[in-house]
C-alpha cells in the first residue's frame, strides 16, 4: 500500500476499502503504521507468534513503537536491550591477520 507514485497510493487504499466493505473479516500484515491505524478497526501485535497487545490500532501502534525504541543503549535494531549482561561476560574479537 506504500509503494508506488500518489496516484497508485490513492487508487489501491481505495481499491482496499472496497474490498473491505464487502468482507466480514479481513486481515492485514503490515509495518505500515499509518495504513494500520487509517484501515484497521482492531490491531494484533505478535512478538514470535504469541500475541503481546491487542485493540484500538493507535494503541498497539504505539506498543509496537516503544517496544522497538532504543533504551539506553545503541542497538542496530532497535528493540529491548538485556542490561543484565555484564561487559566481562561478551568476548573480546579475536584480532584478524593483515597481509
Amino acid at each position: 500500500l506504500s509503494v508506488g507514485d500518489h496516484a497508485f497510493q490513492a487508487k489501491a487504499n481505495e481499491r482496499m476499502k472496497q474490498l473491505m466493505s464487502r468482507s466480514r473479516l479481513m486481515v492485514m500484515v503490515s509495518h505500515g503504521m499509518e495504513s494500520i491505524v487509517n484501515m484497521c478497526n482492531r490491531a494484533i501485535l505478535l512478538q514470535q507468534g504469541t500475541i503481546v497487545t491487542a485493540g484500538e490500532p493507535s494503541e498497539v501502534v504505539k506498543a509496537y513503537l516503544d517496544s522497538i525504541a532504543p533504551t539506553n543503549a545503541a542497538h542496530p535494531v532497535g528493540g529491548l536491550i538485556d542490561s543484565t549482561v555484564a561487559v566481562e561476560q561478551v568476548p573480546e574479537a579475536e584480532p584478524v591477520p593483515v597481509g
